[in-house]
């Protein structure tokens, strides 16, 4: 589901709802997760690391939602989430999920 989305990463549209406003705070914080999974450092998230960060995230079902992951977000196919697109594609569809659960944490 692709999202369409402000490059201040002030707000977002996603096709099932209204735009939402982003806590700053929030989007540093799963950047901070997607960092800190990124076990070789590489800037890349395999589906591995993927499903460490939804288990850092309290994910029910991380496997399956690594998969819906990697379908909203990995815009070439290569099986990885790479380069600023991509992540970004990726912070919106865990915003999307779980944006009022973190702000609540």
């Amino acid at each position: 589901m692709p999202l369409f989305f402000h490059s201040t990463l002030t707000s977002y549209i996603s096709p099932r709802v209204n735009p939402k406003p982003v806590d700053q705070k929030v989007v540093e914080k799963i950047r901070g997760i997607l960092k800190e999974v990124d076990g070789d450092g590489d800037g890349r998230l395999t589906r591995d690391e993927l499903k460490k960060a939804f288990d850092k995230l309290g994910a029910w079902f991380p496997a399956f939602r690594t998969k819906l992951a990697l379908n909203a977000a990995d815009k070439n196919g290569d099986g990885v989430i790479s380069g600023d697109l991509e992540t970004e594609e990726l912070i919106y569809y865990i915003l999307d999920r779980y944006g009022e659960t973190l702000q609540e944490k």
